[in-house]
């Protein structure tokens, strides 16, 4: 049922998964549409607000224009200038316009020889720069600082009858009117301080003094708006030469302006997060009722798919090992069969000719029969460990061994049989080398690989054993100078359906279950087992089994 409730969920989080990378992905969509469309409305109110700013100044642009117009075109200045006992008439013109007008500090009327007629002060005096003499258009200059303001020049001609040229009208007033014209906004907080920007372009086309040092911000002419690091800046330009076409400005004088709002990164950021909280939400609300929906068809589908493959499964390794006890029973009866017959004929033999035979001969049929009884038992013993294994009751005992002990025990059974070869057996394993395993494992495991190794090696042959430390691990080398086994022998090993009993070079039989034995004891006590052979060379068994350290 665990198995059944890991499947479910691993199938859960696929369909899951799924599901939600194309709803997240449709709810960052729709995200993101709203923060481009807030943002899209915010230019738009900013470009509005510029729109009206822009009015605002290019009204008081043309006011300047209308004003000095109609001082230029007054029938009482004209009269002035062609009789100036005229004067005593209206002493008080010029400052009485000055003082309606209430932008302008200070007024000149000169003669056509640049001779000053009039000139009125409202504040203190204030000292009239060079201008260009006998100008014949109107005409704008910059003249520095007044009262913490560019002051600024409007001068117009007067022109009599017949287009005679009578003298120049001059105005005097500061940029005050800016500061006006956006306390106004200020108070309807539609322009913030700090937020609003009123500059001449420069050559490079930059932004100054909005930015923070070693920043810049490249102008598009043709562009409203530039959003850039969480910022929104909207443009708006004003061109006194397009809106005056008829009045000249002075060379001092920058007669392109940019009008910028600033909105500031914390407000396009409060925005976004007040967005990502209510997509949040909903994301949340989705996901909850998407989940539920899909554990639901999730749990049910995968429940049946589950049972279903549980059974194929099922099925197929009943079959699987049906086929597999067939073959081994198959594969036992065949090794039974032949000590078994053995047995008989000996027996046979004896009780019919016992008393013909001496006891030389009577010798040999004993010793034939006890090496008969000798592989059954064999057989038999290997074939309780392969089912304590099946069943589960073979569980190791890891303790301290010295890796030369189970090698006595093994040398110390097969010593008749190393004796009966005349094979030389050469034992190096090292007196410090100390394993971590269960002791009747590993000697059972020697003795099955040193049983096998006596069988394929020929008489006078030599088997050797040597051991390593390596990488927390002793490796334990079975070399013999045996037949050695070609690479389809070796494909066939440690496999329980294929008959793997072949004739020792005497002629010794066995059965191969000790070698799936020895396979499947290493695997129970962490270590692993490897083959190197050459056909007609000899082989190599390699057993990797945990090293035993102290633990101080």
């Amino acid at each position: 049922m665990t198995m059944l409730k890991i499947k479910i969920f691993k199938s859960y989080l696929l369909l899951l998964g799924k599901s939600l990378i194309p709803f997240f992905l449709f709810i960052f969509f729709l995200y993101q549409l709203n923060v481009t469309q807030n943002i899209a409305k915010l230019k738009s109110e900013k470009k509005m607000i510029l729109n009206l700013i822009k009015k605002d100044i290019e009204k008081e642009f043309l006011d300047y224009v209308d004003d000095i117009r109609f001082l230029s075109e007054s029938s009482q200045i004209k009269l002035l200038l062609y009789d100036r006992s005229n004067l005593r008439k209206n002493p008080f013109f010029l400052k009485d316009y000055l003082e309606i007008k209430d932008k302008y500090f200070a007024g000149y009327v000169k003669n056509n020889k640049d001779d000053i007629i009039i000139s009125e002060y409202l504040e203190d005096k204030f000292s009239e720069q060079p201008l260009i003499k006998n100008t014949k258009k109107i005409t704008f200059h910059t003249l520095g600082n007044y009262s913490n303001n560019s002051a600024i020049n409007i001068m117009a001609p007067i022109f009599g009858k017949n287009k005679l040229f009578l003298g120049t009208v001059s105005l005097y007033g500061n940029q005050i009117f800016l500061d006006n014209i956006l306390k106004k906004y200020y108070s309807q907080n539609l322009v913030s301080k700090g937020n609003f920007y009123f500059f001449n372009l420069d050559n490079d086309n930059k932004i100054n003094n909005i930015l923070k040092k070693n920043e810049s911000l490249s102008l598009n002419p043709n562009s409203d708006s530039i959003f850039k690091d969480n910022i929104l800046y909207t443009f708006d330009t004003i061109d006194l030469k397009k809106l005056l076409p008829k009045v000249d400005f002075d060379k001092d004088i920058n007669s392109t302006w940019r009008l910028v709002i600033k909105v500031p990164k914390i407000k396009i950021i409060n925005m976004k997060k007040h967005f990502l909280y209510g997509y949040r939400s909903l994301s949340l609300f989705i996901f909850l009722t998407l989940s539920i929906t899909i554990w639901t068809i999730s749990k049910e589908t995968n429940k049946r798919k589950f049972y279903e493959k549980k059974l194929q499964l099922q099925n197929e390794k009943l079959i699987e090992n049906n086929r597999t006890k067939d073959k081994f029973i198959s594969i036992l009866a065949h090794d039974l069969k032949s000590p078994f017959t053995g047995i008989t004929g000996i027996f046979s033999i004896l009780t019919r000719k016992y008393d013909s035979y001496d006891d030389a001969k009577k010798k040999k049929l004993i010793y034939s029969l006890n090496d008969s009884i000798q592989g059954i038992n064999a057989l038999l013993i290997n074939l309780l460990e392969w089912s304590k294994i099946q069943r589960g009751y073979a569980i190791p005992s890891p303790m301290k061994v010295k890796v030369n002990d189970p090698t006595t025990s093994a040398y110390q059974i097969l010593k008749l049989s190393l004796e009966s070869k005349n094979i030389k057996f050469s034992n190096y394993i090292s007196d410090k080398h100390f394993i971590l395993a269960d002791k009747n494992m590993v000697e059972a495991i020697f003795r099955n690989i040193l049983s096998n190794a006596i069988k394929f090696t020929p008489n006078f042959g030599k088997i050797e054993l040597y051991s390593e430390r390596k990488d927390k691990y002793i490796y334990i080398y079975f070399k013999d100078n045996g037949v050695g086994m070609n690479l389809d022998i070796q494909s066939k090993l440690f496999k329980l359906d294929k008959h793997l009993t072949t004739l020792g070079t005497q002629n010794e039989k066995g059965t191969g279950l000790g070698l799936i034995i020895t396979k499947e004891f290493i695997h129970l006590n962490r270590g692993c087992l490897e083959v190197d052979s050459i056909k007609n060379q000899g082989t190599t068994i390699i057993i990797k089994l945990p090293e035993y350290r102290d633990i101080s």
